[in-house]
């Protein structure tokens, strides 16, 4: 009895079933890829082979299948839309986008190219075209919370704030308990200085994630900000428990304990800071200015040559501090003989 193509079809498809249960994927895209010379929109075998590809990384491979499947099918968006991302795969981004583009020509309903295509181009930084196609796909599907939140970050790219926050807050409706997205809502109020506003979604991403100390430096800052000192400290040295290696939540705990009046508190810290991060001269310079500031003019000055020793660039640091430090003949005149060593 002879076998009709239609059957040969289902026979591959479960062939590719059992390779695929065994987790031989190589085997899997050889069974579907039969399948497709078959019957090259078999959507079902072009969805599976995607997925194949991207497990085992043959993207050459799936470019060339592809390249010849589209010669002879051209009208399948599928195939377009696996040869994309086999391009994409590769890093050959401007190929992937223009494939994406013949998939979205055939079958302009089709959201997942539309989005897609917008991850490939936040890639090459084409934010304005990106943020349309990621709207585009959110008009054609149920919109998930990282399709709103790749939306935000574009128009954040852009520079339009409001519009950021409006799609990062559409990201928090669909999933309340986004951390991320309340994170990016404070950054984008952040970015115009509106730290009375930040500070609210600040505090509900460390109340989400309080392990985050990215989020816990914002929030302090933001407090820092708005004079709320104690508050900053606090939340500074939750970030320095959650994260001991990061030398910003170290130097900010510092230069708030400095703003609150507590200079030797900020010494101490940075002394601490100091052990911890030895090559690092931020800190150096930082307890040079505090040292400075109460009266121990011989610590400041070991720390300010200790600064100049590992970085001579960073010594404005100090000054900013402290500019009056500039008028004194003896760190002039170290100085003029690190600047000649340079």
């Amino acid at each position: 009895e002879i076998i009709s193509p239609d059957e040969m079809e289902d026979i591959y498809l479960e062939i590719a079933d059992v390779y695929e249960d065994w987790e031989k994927y190589d085997r899997v895209i050889e069974y579907l890829q039969k399948v497709l010379i078959i019957n090259a929109n078999n959507g079902e075998a072009l969805g599976r082979l995607w997925f194949c590809v991207e497990l085992t990384e043959t993207y050459r491979e799936s470019i060339e299948f592809h390249t010849q499947l589209t010669n002879e099918e051209p009208y399948s968006y599928m195939a377009w839309f696996n040869l994309a991302h086999a391009y994409a795969g590769l890093k050959n981004y401007e190929e992937a986008i223009e494939a994406f583009e013949f998939a979205i020509a055939i079958n302009d309903k089709y959201d997942h190219a539309y989005r897609d295509c917008g991850e490939v181009l936040m890639k090459i930084e084409q934010h304005r075209k990106a943020a349309e196609y990621f709207i585009q796909a959110s008009l054609l599907s149920e919109p998930t919370k990282e399709l709103y939140f790749n939306i935000g970050v574009c128009f954040e790219q852009l520079k339009k704030y409001n519009r950021a926050r409006y799609y990062f807050r559409k990201a928090t409706s669909v999933d309340p308990y986004f951390d991320k997205a309340f994170f990016k809502i404070g950054e984008n109020y952040r970015r115009e200085d509106r730290w009375p506003q930040a500070i609210p979604s600040f505090e509900r991403a460390v109340k989400l994630n309080g392990k985050n100390s990215a989020y816990l430096n914002a929030m302090g800052e933001g407090y820092s900000n708005i004079g709320r000192l104690d508050d900053a400290i606090d939340t500074y040295f939750k970030a320095i428990k959650v994260d001991p290696g990061k030398k910003s939540n170290w130097l900010q705990l510092a230069k708030v304990l400095y703003l609150s009046g507590e200079f030797r508190k900020a010494i101490s810290m940075l002394e601490e800071a100091a052990n911890k991060f030895r090559n690092n001269a931020d800190i150096h310079y930082l307890q040079s200015a505090y040292f400075y500031q109460i009266g121990n003019r011989m610590d400041a000055i070991r720390n300010l040559e200790k600064g100049l020793v590992k970085n001579v660039a960073g010594h404005g640091l100090t000054f900013e501090v402290t500019p009056y430090m500039k008028n004194d003949p003896a760190i002039v005149k170290i100085l003029k003989r690190y600047a000649r060593l340079q």
